[in-house]
């Protein structure tokens, strides 16, 4: 047997204190090894599975503080 799982699709834009979109950053849904890499624009897009009320984004680049954000919903 097996089932599907709705999946969710996240997007967004990694950006400086500037507002410049930062190139390269990996971005990991924190438990898992799931995960991509902005673009040269910062920009991301990353599957989520579904059924989660939150998920937990591990934001990490050279230079700069690992960050945690909650993506809620």
């Amino acid at each position: 047997s097996s089932s599907l799982l709705a999946q969710s699709t996240i997007r967004g834009k990694v950006s400086d204190e500037t507002g410049t979109g930062l190139p390269g950053v990996n971005i990991i849904i924190k438990g898992t090894a799931s995960g991509t890499t902005s673009d040269s624009g910062g920009n991301y897009s990353l599957e989520v599975p579904g059924g989660a009320d939150q998920v937990v984004l591990i934001f990490s680049f050279i230079g700069y503080e690992t960050q945690e954000i909650v993506a809620n919903g």
